[in-house]
């Protein structure tokens, strides 16, 4: 039987797309596969220089490019250039940076263009892939995101055993493969106008924007030239084993940094952009402490080259799970979001390179000096702007920022680009029946605004406008009435306070990482006191906590 991408799940769909896009970054920007015969020390990182560039300047045009297209109407165009644009600056990019490995008259000018063209790619097929996971919900982000960087780092791990131009071809076709995915019916999209939030951008949205994010920029610049700049300092002075500086390495980051994201995601209370310093700043201050102390062991700087991919691939997988779910919560342009990111990032490791590499090829030995002392500026910012309250998602600064917070999260029965039930709206009957059973009690006690609202909030949710979305009272009438059917539930079966704050976002549709969002608690704890929700009702899931609920709200009419 041939193979059928729609045969996949929606799921696997996404985490095998972005994965390969992940995995493209990784063997052209990451990898001695790469470079197959060595003409300088850092030559990758020569070449991440040019990328860091084309990284920035490519994120600043996409948002000038398709908020002028997306007032025109022609917002799927500019999507479709991005796409196109961002394969093609790829895979170009990619086989330039190979090519100038083989002649070294060769490698000055196209190890330019070819770090050009892969950091353009890298910013546009990012953030077409950020605007897309912008409409997932928290549940399906949390475990699609991990699953990707799973299945990139088994693609880098096989390439580099392949090696040779093998390597280099396949390299190449990862971006086309990955944008392929992300264009496919139901795979590309969950509403019907994706990126819908930055067709508002005149002038005054994009300044409000960019001052609301602002701070997160110069923070988010400051991690990477951090990063960046700890590359350098951690790479050997003398030409050395590929296998012990980046195989080895590379392999043991990624094992540590997923298993250590997933235990994270379970237990802390703040998965959060301020997750972005607390993961990178003490890995990098460990990592300076083993290039400061000379242990006289060789295989030093490997270890501190993995602390910083351990660094590197946190903070990664933090905006990746973490800046989908800002879009939805509070209501700002994925376009803006993710190309300010990029943005930031290509800046970070531009300046950081074009400063350390001069250092590193004259033999000075205050690299890692320097570094300490830029990780001490990063804790200082972090310090100063780290723990703004715009990063956060608290019920009241988002509801401040949109309001259609509340209606935008309720699933839709249909989807527009599926046409028919979405996989990937969660819990859509249990929402839908929980939804009637607060409108049957809404209308009886004389309360029609909230169904009304509804209605416009469906809209919303299609467009995602939240400068047209439904007036916030009825988001808030429709909140109060879930939690006055909680507070029923707490009189009649015993539910403890935080209980019945769960379970009154549990009769909204919210999914658990959601709600460790909202009430700041961990994963675990969300699922102990839904554990003894569904045991006090007698039922086993949401879904049959929904049912339960409405079926028993119809008995008591």
């Amino acid at each position: 039987m041939a193979f059928s991408l729609k045969a996949l799940p929606l799921q696997l769909r996404r985490s095998v797309g972005l994965g390969c896009y992940l995995a493209w970054v990784y063997c052209s920007l990451f990898s001695c596969g790469l470079v197959p015969v060595v003409i300088r020390l850092c030559s990758i990182e020569r070449s991440w220089v040019y990328s860091g560039i084309g990284e920035a300047v490519a994120a600043i045009a996409v948002i000038i490019v398709y908020a002028l297209l997306r007032e025109k109407g022609r917002g799927d165009a500019a999507q479709r250039m991005i796409g196109a644009l961002g394969a093609g600056c790829a895979c170009i990019g990619s086989v330039l940076i190979w090519v100038s490995h083989l002649d070294i008259s060769w490698y000055a000018a196209l190890t330019v263009v070819g770090g050009l063209c892969c950091g353009a790619g890298l910013a546009l097929l990012g953030i077409l892939w950020g605007s897309r996971f912008s409409y997932c919900d928290e549940e399906h982000i949390e475990s699609t995101v991990p699953l990707s960087f799973v299945i990139s780092f088994v693609v880098y791990f096989v390439l580099l055993a392949v090696k040779g131009p093998l390597f280099m071809v396949v390299d190449a076709v990862l971006p086309v493969v990955s944008t392929w995915i992300v264009f496919r019916p139901r795979c590309g999209r969950n509403v019907s106008a994706d990126g819908e939030a930055a067709g508002k951008l005149a002038h005054t949205g994009m300044r409000r924007q960019f001052s609301h994010l602002g701070s997160l920029f110069v923070l988010y610049f400051l991690i990477w030239f951090q990063i960046a700049l700890f590359r350098v300092a951690s790479s050997p002075m003398t030409y050395g084993g590929r296998f012990m500086h980046y195989l080895v390495p590379f392999s043991i980051a990624a094992v540590l940094a997923i298993v250590a994201f997933l235990t994270c995601m379970r237990q802390t209370r703040f998965l959060n952009f301020t997750f972005l310093y607390r993961w990178s700043v003490p890995l990098m201050i460990i990592g300076c402490g083993f290039l400061l102390i000379d242990l006289g062991i060789p295989e030093q700087h490997s270890v501190a080259y993995a602390v910083n991919f351990i660094a590197m691939f946190g903070v990664q997988m933090c905006v990746w799970v973490v800046a989908p779910k800002y879009v939805r919560r509070i209501g700002v342009s994925s376009f803006v979001l993710f190309g300010g990111l990029f943005a930031a990032e290509g800046l970070g490791i531009s300046l950081a390179l074009t400063l350390s590499l001069p250092l590193f090829d004259a033999g000075a030995p205050a690299l890692a000096n320097l570094t300490l002392i830029v990780t001490g500026a990063v804790a200082l910012a972090a310090m100063l702007v780290g723990f703004n309250p715009r990063w956060l998602f608290l019920s009241d600064a988002v509801r401040r920022f949109t309001d259609a917070e509340f209606a935008m999260s309720i699933p839709r029965s249909t989807c527009s680009a599926c046409a028919g039930t979405c996989p990937d709206a969660s819990i859509v009957g249990g929402v839908a029946a929980g939804a009637n059973a607060a409108f049957a009690s809404a209308a009886e006690g004389g309360a029609p605004a909230a169904a009304s609202g509804m209605d416009a909030a469906g809209d919303a949710a299609d467009g995602f406008e939240p400068d047209s979305a439904v007036p916030l009272s009825a988001g808030e009438e429709l909140a109060s009435i879930f939690e006055k059917t909680a507070e029923e539930l707490q009189s009649r079966y015993g539910l403890t306070e935080r209980e019945t704050q769960i379970a009154a976002l549990f009769l909204s549709g919210r999914s658990r990482p959601f709600i460790r969002d909202e009430l700041v608690i961990s994963l675990n704890t969300v699922h102990a006191h839904a554990r003894n929700i569904y045991s006090k009702c007698g039922v086993h899931s949401q879904q049959e906590f929904m049912d339960f609920v409405h079926l028993d709200s119809r008995e008591g009419e």
